[in-house]
Formats: C-alpha cells, sequence, structure tokens
C-alpha cells in the first residue's frame, strides 16, 4: 500500500515538473518570438526585480535536484558524484533562471498583443540603435525606445516606416495597446 502511494506520488510530482517546466519553455519562447516588438508597462520595475528571483530559482533548483536523486536509475544516468552534485545543479539553475525570468515576459506579451486595440501616433524617443550587418541570427537592428512611462530593447527590423531613425530620433508608434503594453507593429520617424 505504501509503496503505490509513493508511485502515485512520484508520478504526480514528474507529471506537475514536466507541466511546469512546459509553461516555462513555451512562454521563453513566445518571449523569443512575440516579446521583441512588446513594450512592456512596468519592465524597469520588472527588471529591478529580477534579482529577487534569486531565491525562487534556487529553491527549484534544490527541487529538482532533489526530484532528479528519487529516481533510482539517476546514478546510472550520471555515474559519477562529483557530476550529480556540481555540474547538474548548475545547469538546472541556469535552465531555471533563464526561463523563469524570460517566461513571464513572453505570457504577458502573448496576452498584450492579443487583447490588445489597434493604436497609432504613440510618441516616443529613440535612445540607442545597434545595426549588425550580416546574415547572423537574431534581430539586426535592434532601438532602445523609451516611451513617457518606460523602454525597451526592441527589434525594429522590417517595423520602420519611412527615414532611418536614429538616437535622439522623436518617433511615433503603432500597434495593440493593452492595460500590459503595447505590441509596436510600426515606428515612424516625426
Amino acid at each position: 500500500m505504501q509503496g503505490r502511494r509513493t508511485d502515485r506520488l512520484r508520478k504526480a510530482t514528474l507529471w506537475l515538473t514536466a507541466a511546469f517546466l512546459l509553461a516555462l519553455v513555451l512562454g521563453a519562447l513566445l518571449e523569443a518570438v512575440l516579446g521583441r516588438q512588446f513594450l512592456m508597462i512596468g519592465a524597469r520595475a520588472y527588471r529591478a526585480a529580477t534579482g529577487e528571483y534569486a531565491l525562487v530559482i534556487l529553491v527549484g533548483a534544490a527541487l529538482l535536484t532533489a526530484l532528479l536523486y528519487t529516481f533510482p536509475e539517476s546514478s546510472r544516468r550520471y555515474p559519477t558524484k562529483w557530476f550529480r552534485v556540481f555540474v547538474v545543479p548548475l545547469m538546472i539553475t541556469a535552465t531555471l533562471a533563464a526561463l523563469l525570468v524570460g517566461a513571464p515576459l513572453g505570457w504577458i506579451a502573448a496576452l498584450g498583443w492579443m487583447i490588445g486595440q489597434p493604436v497609432q501616433d504613440v510618441p516616443a524617443r529613440v535612445v540607442e540603435v545597434n545595426e549588425r550587418q550580416g546574415s547572423g541570427k537574431g534581430c539586426g537592428h535592434e532601438a532602445r525606445i523609451e516611451v513617457p512611462s518606460d523602454d525597451a530593447l526592441l527589434c525594429v527590423r522590417g517595423l520602420v516606416v519611412g527615414d532611418r531613425i536614429a538616437a535622439g530620433d522623436a518617433v511615433l508608434l503603432a500597434g495593440k495597446q493593452s492595460s500590459l503594453g503595447l505590441y509596436v507593429q510600426a515606428v515612424t520617424k516625426r
């Protein structure tokens, strides 16, 4: 009886952990796809609070590491104790840190994109522009855009309408506005 309860608890823990990690991975993917064009309200406060996630990340890493040790096959998969004690927890912690910081931003960007209403002529200012030449991965044309309440580094490749933008330029943004922020679909120099 006790063995069956332990097996059920282990399976439930595994499924909950898998669902949590799936939500984190999906959120991080949404951040990579939609978040590069989303100017979130309160982004400065969020960036300031990311250091406070350290405790949550450490607790999560400890739980995942403990879960890893509950499976008898872990000693066969990771044969050296050094690897199980030092490398695996560090890998789990680094992965969790990236996912926990990026995932909420992705879900917020997706929700803002879905519920946002079309807007035009939102005044903003370009703080800096980064253009990369070549066929490397990533955006290649980023700009830090500042609105009165916040700022964000956005991917503006394909979004600039008309003249090229430069640092210090006043611009008008168009996109989908919600109470969560602005999903930018066009940048026009004033």
